[in-house]
């Protein structure tokens, strides 16, 4: 039995292609994460490919030479237009010359990709994560698809451009044309405009922006949105965040009854150490701030309570570990295991988050929180359990008339450290209603 893999890129350069024995496994994952009253609908479609290469035929780290073929500079290429960042993928199984498995992801992109030499068996292993771009799960192909073709050449000392040295990729950066006194939404990065991120043809308008007319405080949301797109590194957390952008701009344009929910968790303390130069790392260094962006983690949901809609997005800060006190390394995890599950017509919300750091994977920050909204009585019921650590904040803002704290949590002197993770040591069950505005 044999697995082959291609990987082609839509601008038609050299394509990746592994076989031969150099794939050792394959994977196909359908994850729906769990939701509160039905399977949820934001499924993820993954590909997982586990090979190994035999460091002989690896190519060499020469100057000037063109590695954008390789599985580890693809890893490396950010989001940015024209550059190759989605590629299609696929996969043929074959057994005595019959194909009994096929998959294309005709918009993959690289959810995780690692590597690491085994010098006893001289071979560079490596796993490789590939995710389907989600407005494009439709086109996932099963079947028939155009088979590869594998060079059967026995020439032994045949270089396989699977990866190479440093990336050559520049940087995306964009550049603010717009005039002075406007709107500060309009500064926004092209790509969160109302055409899709993913369709780069109608990004970028000429003359007024599409965005002016929308009212104020509309603006001022997208706008403060915006910072997360720009800093996550997750495609799916920026396609999150896009869709709750065009939410808010559908409300600003028919003046619908609406709700905007922020439910954030962060670290008070400027850094944390627990076992140092082991368990040390930078915190938020803050307290509570419904303005700042530097969060553990951020759940937003916007309530559209003309048409029953809830639109939301779940964001993943990135965790800094240090080295007796010095910078050492970072990494941001993936937003799996967040949800936010609407009730009926968005009058109760559910909150549910079990995330960890990436880096320290000590214990993981875990709330499930039930929120009830009476409109009528103007207030919020909230019901559920969280950890003692870090700190907590929730905001509630009704129609545009202003943000209400409904919770605010710092933790006490006995679980001002992330020992206060731990469910067996810092779970409290809460309760409470609030009146907001």
């Amino acid at each position: 039995m044999s697995i082959l893999l291609r990987i082609e890129r839509e601008s038609g350069a050299q394509p990746i292609e592994l076989g031969d024995g150099q794939i050792t496994g394959y994977s196909y994952i359908n994850t729906s994460p769990a939701d509160f009253f039905a399977k949820a609908y934001n499924a993820e479609h993954s590909i997982q490919i586990r090979g190994e290469i035999p460091l002989r035929l690896l190519p060499p780290v020469e100057q000037d030479a063109d590695n954008s073929n390789t599985l580890y500079t693809w890893a490396l290429t950010e989001y940015r237009p024209d550059n190759d960042y989605h590629r299609s993928v696929t996969i043929q199984i074959v057994r005595h010359e019959k194909t009994i498995r096929e998959v294309k992801f005709t918009h993959a992109y690289v959810h995780v990709y690692q590597e690491q030499v085994n010098g006893l068996k001289g071979v560079l292993e490596f796993e490789l994560v590939v995710r389907q771009r989600r407005d494009q799960l439709d086109n996932i192909q099963f079947g028939f698809v155009d088979p590869i073709k594998q060079d059967l050449t026995k020439n032994k000392e045949k270089r396989t451009v699977i990866l190479s040295g440093i990336s050559r990729i520049e940087p995306f950066i964009y550049k603010d044309t717009s005039k002075k006194g406007t709107m500060n939404v309009l500064n926004l990065n092209p790509l969160m405009k109302e055409t899709s991120p993913l369709n780069y043809s109608g990004a970028i308008k000429d003359g007024n922006e599409e965005d002016e007319n929308l009212p104020e405080n509309i603006q001022n949301e997208i706008s403060f949105i915006s910072e997360y797109w720009e800093t996550t590194p997750h495609p799916n957390v920026k396609d999150e965040i896009h869709a709750v952008a065009n939410s808010l701009r559908k409300i600003g344009r028919s003046g619908n009854e609406y709700a905007i929910m922020r439910f954030n968790t962060f670290i008070p303390m400027k850094k944390i150490v627990a076992v140092q130069g082991v368990v040390e790392g930078t915190g938020d260094g803050r307290g509570f701030d419904i303005n700042s962006h530097s969060n553990r983690t951020v759940q937003y949901a916007v309530v559209d309570y003309a048409t029953g809609d809830v639109t939301s997005f779940n964001y993943t800060g990135t965790s800094h570990q240090t080295w007796f006190d010095e910078p050492w390394r970072s990494a941001t995890i993936p937003n799996d295991n967040l949800s936010v599950s609407p009730g009926v017509n968005g009058e109760n919300l559910y909150f549910s988050l079990s995330s960890g750091n990436p880096l320290i994977p000590v214990a993981n920050i875990d709330y499930n929180i039930m929120f009830k909204i009476d409109r009528s009585a103007g207030t919020i019921s909230y019901d559920g359990v969280r950890n003692e650590f870090p700190a907590y904040e929730v905001y509630y803002n009704y129609n545009s008339k202003g943000y209400t704290p409904v919770i605010q949590y710092m933790p006490s002197d006995n679980y001002f450290s992330p020992g206060g993770l731990f469910d067996f040591v810092g779970n409290q069950a809460i309760r409470g209603t609030v009146k907001f505005k």
